[in-house]
């Protein structure tokens, strides 16, 4: 439920009661090759997968109408593989740490475009395959925004670059 063994979350600091990274609503956090291809363009360079983002999955599907990024993956979504089931909680904010890692325009970049990943809480825990594992969506809400509805909705609420720590 706190994520994947031998990918956990470093930081999980508590800021102002508040946990800001890691955590049951913040397990797992997800990146598709889409949204990766964005990147690797933005930036001019290579963007491994699991590496340059700190991402724990890197997603290639499912098809849903021939996207899979934020704006077709919404809050509240269920997902299984290989019998571990996910919940979409939320999009990531970018940190401070990002614009170390990656320079100080990519958290702007990514408040700008909402090209974000999102993160996952864990509802059933098991084993994943490490490549080629098919992710099924086997449940959504009607009533839910999308990821990339609710990144826009937390950035208009607060813009400070990269995001506040709290």
């Amino acid at each position: 439920p706190l994520g994947i063994i031998g990918d956990e979350q470093v930081d999980t600091a508590v800021i102002k009661g508040k946990q800001v990274h890691g955590g049951q609503l913040k397990a797992v956090y997800a990146m598709t090759l889409g949204t990766q291809a964005f990147w690797r363009e933005e930036l001019g360079e290579v963007v491994s997968p699991g590496i340059a983002f700190g991402e724990n999955l890197t997603l290639a599907g499912p098809d849903l109408g021939g996207r899979f990024d934020e704006e077709c993956v919404y809050l509240g979504d269920e997902y299984e593989c290989n019998g571990v089931r996910f919940r979409v909680t939320g999009a990531r904010r970018p940190c401070f740490r990002l614009g170390m890692h990656l320079g100080d325009a990519v958290p702007r970049r990514m408040n700008a475009t909402g090209w974000s990943g999102w993160y996952f809480e864990v509802l059933q825990p098991g084993v994943l395959p490490t490549t080629g594992a098919t992710l099924t969506l086997v449940n959504r809400r009607a009533d839910m925004s999308s990821v990339a509805d609710a990144f826009r909705r937390k950035i208009a609420a607060n813009p400070q670059v990269p995001g506040p720590r709290e």
